[in-house]
């Protein structure tokens, strides 16, 4: 009975997790979305500006929501089970970087 509830358990929280990022990623697409309608009210050219400041915002987000997930993983994660929480941080890194460049 234990290892079915332990089961369950661990599968709740590998989907919490999905989730918590999925909606980390959203979330920050849905801050830019009012800077888009507005250039997109641009005569002639707004639908091309709105376009491409979407895609950017789409990258950005994924990048940030990833980058943030990861960095609160890991410091989650640092005292419980060091080497898996070590290994966020540099994947977290590996984020910060690209956010750099």
């Amino acid at each position: 009975m234990l290892e079915d509830y332990e089961a369950v358990s661990a599968s709740t929280t590998t989907l919490f997790r999905y989730l918590a990022w999925f909606m980390n990623v959203v979330g920050h697409c849905l801050l830019f979305s009012p800077i888009i309608a507005l250039l997109k009210w641009i005569p002639l050219v707004g639908w091309l500006l709105g376009a491409v400041v979407q895609i950017a915002a789409y990258i950005f987000s994924f990048v940030w929501g990833t980058f943030l997930h990861f960095l609160i993983l890991g410091i989650a994660w640092i005292v419980y089970r060091p080497l898996y929480g070590l290994a966020l941080l540099a994947i977290a890194g590996i984020f910060g970087v690209m956010m750099a460049l």
